[in-house]
C-alpha cells in the first residue's frame, strides 16, 4: 500500500528546497478567481495548523523549508500562495507580474533567501496563471 506522502516525496526530490509564507493575513477580501468563495470565511487558526502541519510533513520528506514572514504585507492576504510569486530555475528566480491589483505590491514584499538566488529576473505577461500545475511556462 502506497504512503500517503509518497507524491510529497516525489515533488520534495524535484525541488529540495521550498519557499513557505505563514498565512497570518490569509483571508477572503476580494473575489480575483473561481475559487474565491466570497460566501465562505477563512478559519485563521485552522489555516495556521494546516499550514504547520504541510510545513512539517515536507521536512519529513526531506525537504529543506524556507519560511518567508509575511511582515508588513498586510495588504496582501494571497501572499500565503508564495508558489505564484516566481519560478525558480536553479538560482533565478523569475518573479510574476500579477494581473490583478490585489496581488501586485507582493513582488515588492517577497524576499527571497539571498543564499539560493544569484539573480531575479522580473517577467512581464500582461496574462495570468502563465504557469500550470506541473511548473511548466506555458
Amino acid at each position: 500500500m502506497a504512503s500517503a506522502t509518497a507524491p510529497l516525496k516525489e515533488v520534495v526530490t524535484a525541488a529540495k528546497r521550498i519557499l513557505m509564507c505563514r498565512p497570518t493575513y490569509f483571508q477572503l477580501s476580494y473575489s480575483i478567481n473561481p475559487w474565491m468563495d466570497m460566501r465562505r470565511g477563512v478559519n485563521r487558526p485552522k489555516a495556521m495548523e494546516q499550514w504547520e502541519t504541510l510545513k512539517r510533513t515536507l521536512e519529513d520528506c526531506g525537504a529543506q523549508v524556507e519560511v518567508m514572514e509575511a511582515d508588513g504585507a498586510e495588504s496582501y492576504p494571497d501572499m500565503v500562495f508564495s508558489a505564484n510569486a516566481a519560478v525558480i530555475k536553479g538560482n533565478r528566480a523569475y518573479l510574476a507580474n500579477f494581473t490583478h491589483p490585489e496581488r501586485k505590491g507582493e513582488r515588492y514584499k517577497i524576499h527571497f533567501p539571498k543564499s539560493c538566488l544569484r539573480l531575479i529576473i522580473h517577467i512581464h505577461f500582461d496574462i495570468a496563471n502563465f504557469c500550470d500545475a506541473t511548473k511548466r511556462l506555458l
